[in-house]
């Protein structure tokens, strides 16, 4: 009669625990706060002396152990056990024994050492995947009860769920930071871009104004005119290379969602025509290779080409010999994008700033810095990358490797 009464008031308390447990872990926002609930209340509902929680969900791991002594949780970093590598090969509850292989894998836990007499080990399966193992050492030479066994499984659902929620929000919360970052970034974009525009638009205008004034006070002496023409010529085409730039600039987006069959042999007679030969005394090479179709927008590799090829051609230097390389190889996976040159180089201090907006490298450039600003937001966005070789004063390399 007392061994029942007993036994009733022990479950009583378990029951009760176990309440007071899952309202603490329903209201926990956190690892941190999550594994403080369950060291506090897990002894009044188990007679185990140390505890682990490992909870893999897609590529993410997470764990929460403790003791009497310390309490430790983790996100990602984890180190898996024997038996924890393979749950679905194990979806009963086992009983670990001192000498068995798992049991020595499981004491290297820095919460599992010596004085354990066994470790109940409980894997819970989702239904929406990912999988919680519950590792649980005790001292105590009584095996678990049937009662444990319940404990663990109505445990494992709560914690699951909470998991769950941790982890998603985890994820909105970096998704928001990642994004909020995109949208600084994008926000000193356009704060540079507006400055940086605003004034390249008013020295022209300047120049002009400058220019038609001084063709009026010289309307008696034509000799003048024609060089007056030229410069304003001149600053129009200038003038008309930003406007291009900002377009593409807004257009880019609409354009990477378009692609189309391009045939190389085709684009092979757009380089002879536009690029090929000799231009501005550099003579100017091209070479295409590999699979003769493609799925490509052709407006951006034009794109792409027009930028690298007049960053080329604004910082060529004065020599006998003056080239630039264009080359062009599609493989089965990637279109490879070429343009070397023999021209000014560019310093290594600067390798990493040449594609931040409005970036010029030294006074004397007359190029309005958006064009190699352009070709990396381009190749970012088709997830492709960019290689640099340069060197002050010898030439430069830059090579796009793009997936298709």
């Amino acid at each position: 009669m007392f061994e029942n009464n007993l036994k009733e008031v022990s479950l009583r308390v378990k029951y009760e625990s176990f309440a007071k447990l899952s309202a603490e872990v329903t209201a926990s926002v956190n690892l941190e706060e999550l594994a403080l609930a369950l060291r506090t209340n897990l002894k009044y509902i188990f007679d185990y002396h140390a505890f682990r929680f490992l909870f893999m969900y897609e590529d993410e791991k997470v764990v929460i152990e403790f003791n009497r002594k310390i309490i430790h949780w983790a996100h990602d970093d984890i180190s898996l056990a024997s038996f924890e590598q393979a749950p679905e090969e194990s979806s009963i509850p086992r009983i670990l024994m001192p000498g068995d292989h798992d049991f020595d894998a499981a004491s290297t836990s820095v919460v599992f050492g010596d004085g354990f007499n066994f470790i109940c080990l409980y894997p819970l399966a989702l239904k929406k995947g990912g999988t919680l193992i519950i590792s649980a050492a005790s001292a105590s030479l009584a095996a678990p009860i049937d009662s444990d066994y319940r404990f663990f499984r109505q445990l494992g659902n709560i914690l699951c769920s909470k998991l769950l929620q941790i982890l998603f929000t985890s994820r909105l919360e970096q998704l928001v930071a990642k994004r909020t970052q995109q949208l600084r970034s994008a926000n000193g974009e356009l704060s540079t871009l507006f400055y940086r525009v605003s004034h390249d638009l008013s020295a022209p205008l300047t120049t002009l104004t400058g220019l038609a004034r001084l063709g009026i006070l010289l309307k008696d002496d034509p000799s003048q005119l024609p060089e007056i023409f030229d410069r304003i010529n001149s600053v129009i085409d200038a003038s008309h290379q930003l406007f291009h730039k900002l377009k593409s600039i807004g257009e880019i987006d609409l354009l990477l969602r378009e692609k189309n069959e391009l045939h190389l042999t085709d684009f092979e007679s757009y380089l002879m025509h536009k690029y090929c030969g000799i231009n501005k005394g550099i003579k100017v090479t091209c070479s295409l290779r590999g699979k003769g179709r493609l799925f490509f927008n052709e407006k951006i590799l034009k794109l792409l080409l027009d930028n690298l090829v007049e960053n080329a051609f604004q910082y060529h230097k004065v020599s006998p010999y003056q080239f630039i390389r264009i080359s062009i190889e599609s493989t089965a996976e990637h279109l490879i994008v070429e343009v070397s040159d023999n021209g000014q180089g560019i310093s290594g201090e600067y390798h990493s700033e040449i594609f931040k907006m409005c970036t010029r490298m030294n006074l004397a450039s007359k190029g309005n810095g958006l064009g190699l600003y352009l070709v990396k937001r381009i190749v970012d966005s088709l997830s492709g990358t960019i290689y640099l070789e340069s060197t002050d004063g010898i030439g430069s390399l830059f090579r796009l490797t793009i997936p298709v």
